[in-house]
């Protein structure tokens, strides 16, 4: 089922991590992608409605944590680093297919 969602004003919050695995995913992928890839990365990073948000060294050990912790799942580092994030701040949707969030007990936007 398709999502329509009206937004007027808003601040999202991304996680510098899933960031960095996006441009991981891109690294075999060929020049014009990887440069098409870094491209919207920057773009992102520039627009004023988006806060990057840094990972600290206590948020990695966290994760690091967790990770160990649901060793039954095929959760990544930065998806454990995400869950917590959104925890704190009390975020219950991610904009995500990623299976692994609605596991972890949030709602995925995409699908």
């Amino acid at each position: 089922m398709p999502y329509s969602i009206r937004v007027t004003k808003f601040t999202e919050r991304q996680w510098r991590p899933p960031i960095t695995e996006l441009l991981n995913s891109f690294a075999d992928s060929g020049p014009q992608l990887r440069l098409a890839v870094a491209r919207a990365v920057e773009s992102v990073r520039s627009n004023r409605n988006v806060v990057v948000v840094p990972q600290t060294s206590e948020q990695f050990e966290k994760a690091l944590r967790r990770y160990r912790a649901m060793s039954d799942k095929s959760w990544s580092l930065t998806d454990c680093a995400s869950f917590l994030i959104m925890e704190v701040e009390a975020i219950r949707a991610a904009l995500t297919h990623d299976r692994h969030f609605e596991q972890a007990g949030f709602q995925t936007i995409l699908c």
